[in-house]
């Protein structure tokens, strides 16, 4: 008999466990991650319980409150299975569970990056719309040092920057929540800028420097920090674009689905 329930994450092992069994990653980040999770972040989980009284943790989620153009909003992620015994229809069955829950508590979008064709498949049958996007922009390191050369600062939060990166149609995560990705990022070798009016991750490899996420009251910040911290000749930016990246879903017949909406930052 299956039963889904949220976490009181009084004991987080057998969540680090599948965690590392099925998404992998360094141990450290994953008991950072557990060990001082945002409180903006809670976990539904999915447990077998057997005709013995066993009760076997067989896959959870991380639900992220946020908001979208002012509207209460939760954002699913880290979908960790047991490949073994999670089905499609127990996976369903839990997604199903979180909208309910994220109902009551006043969400009004549900979003999420489905990862694989039966992600999708679930969330497409659970009435989630292709309305998010993003796309990757390429830059030379001599483009981005021009941008760099009109280099301005001022003092922003991370909310503020978001704002005025991003202008709508975006996730906006609270402050303390991109403190506790920042702090996560730093057990997985992922290189971070942290300014007052820019933040960025990125990573780097022989083909140049991937930003999988950015925020900056100026273009020309990032360029100069960019080029300031890593010597790669090619950056992937990820920004707001028109390529579909994710999935939404209105909670509430009041409220129509904005288009092409910006998730932007993941915990991965």
């Amino acid at each position: 008999m299956f039963e889904f329930y949220k976490d009181d994450l009084s004991n987080t092992q057998p969540l680090k466990k599948l965690w590392s069994e099925y998404l992998g990653g360094e141990s450290k980040a994953i008991d950072y991650f557990f060990d001082n999770i945002s409180d903006s972040i809670s976990v539904y989980c999915a447990v077998n319980n057997d005709e013995n009284g066993n009760r076997e943790l067989i896959a959870f989620v991380c639900v992220t409150e946020c908001t979208v153009n002012c509207k209460k909003a939760s954002y699913i992620s880290n979908i960790v299975i047991d490949k073994k015994n999670c089905t499609e229809d127990v996976l369903s069955d839990l997604i199903s569970f979180v909208n309910e829950k994220c109902a009551e508590n006043g969400a009004i979008y549900l979003l999420s990056v489905p990862l694989n064709d039966m992600q999708y498949k679930i969330f497409s049958d659970l009435d989630y719309s292709e309305k998010c996007s993003a796309e990757y922009r390429i830059f030379s390191r001599d483009e981005l040092r021009r941008y760099a050369f009109g280099f301005r600062c001022a003092n922003h939060t991370y909310e503020d920057l978001q704002k005025k990166c991003f202008k709508n149609n975006f996730v906006l995560l609270k402050n303390s929540l991109i403190e506790f990705v920042k702090n996560y990022y730093s057990f997985c070798n992922v290189k971070i800028i942290d300014k007052n009016s820019c933040l960025a991750f990125y990573n780097e490899n022989e083909a140049g420097a991937e930003v999988f996420y950015t925020v900056y009251s100026d273009f020309i910040l990032l360029a100069k920090y960019l080029i300031e911290n890593s010597q790669a000749q090619q950056f992937r930016i990820m920004c707001k674009g028109s390529k579909k990246y994710g999935m939404i879903k209105s909670l509430s017949r009041k409220h129509l689905l904005p288009e092409n909406v910006f998730i932007g930052l993941t915990i991965s």
